[in-house]
């Protein structure tokens, strides 16, 4: 399955610019706080309004002088394949402590109730004793 991965915070890196300078570049200095938004690497937009699309590649191609198009900014990716990811080993097994034993899961969810319980119980304690 194919992925769409939004490019923009490389390509204002590859071409030298922030995005305060990029929304000053169309016009309109308050767009700064979402060309932030869209070039930070934690909020990657799930759409994009297509006049703003062609702002950012209009701005980006008055002040750099390049020819940015589309493909600076959106880019196909294709998504691994589920079968593919069967040979892994599975993903508990990645966890510390859990690396080798097989039979190790089942041991830790027990310790984990048992820990979690007993935490549980301390936390009703305190609470009750005015602690919390």
């Amino acid at each position: 399955m194919a992925a769409i991965r939004w490019k923009l915070r490389e390509t204002l890196k590859r071409l030298d610019i922030n995005p305060y300078a990029l929304a000053r570049a169309m016009g309109d200095q308050r767009k700064a706080v979402t060309l932030y938004r869209l070039a930070s690497p934690s909020k990657t937009p799930s759409r994009i309004d297509l006049g703003t699309l062609s702002e950012i590649i209009t701005a980006l191609r008055r002040v750099t002088g390049e020819p940015v198009t589309i493909a600076d900014l959106l880019e196909v990716v294709e998504e691994p394949d589920l079968d593919k990811r069967q040979d892994e080993p599975p993903a508990w097994q990645s966890l510390v402590g859990l690396l080798d034993d097989s039979a190790f899961p089942a041991d830790s969810v027990s310790r984990i109730e048992q820990d979690l319980g007993e935490s549980l119980e301390q936390e009703m304690r305190d609470s009750l004793a005015g602690k919390r």
